[in-house]
């Protein structure tokens, strides 16, 4: 008595399939996502690390006042020294 359940000699699928034949689920997208996301941040990161400059420095910078009796320091505004009373 014949196997109904088998089929013809030479059609029944291979026991052992070849991995590297077979179909497997790539990784490169999850790997590119990771890797843009890595730049992504490490662009972020950069660009908040960056010092900022001002387009123009301040106009004027606090100083403490001379000592009694100093003669002023020489400025470059062009006006005259005022005289100490």
């Amino acid at each position: 008595m014949s196997d109904p359940f088998r089929t013809q000699p030479g059609t029944n699928p291979p026991r052992h399939v070849d991995p590297a034949t077979s179909y497997t689920p790539s990784n490169a997208p999850w790997i590119g996502a990771a890797i843009a996301i890595a730049v992504v941040f490490g662009l972020g990161f950069w660009a908040t690390s960056r010092p900022t400059t001002t387009a123009n420095p301040p106009a004027v910078t606090a100083a403490p006042a001379p000592a009694p009796g100093a003669p002023a320091p020489d400025e470059t505004t062009g006006l005259a020294v005022p005289k100490a009373r």
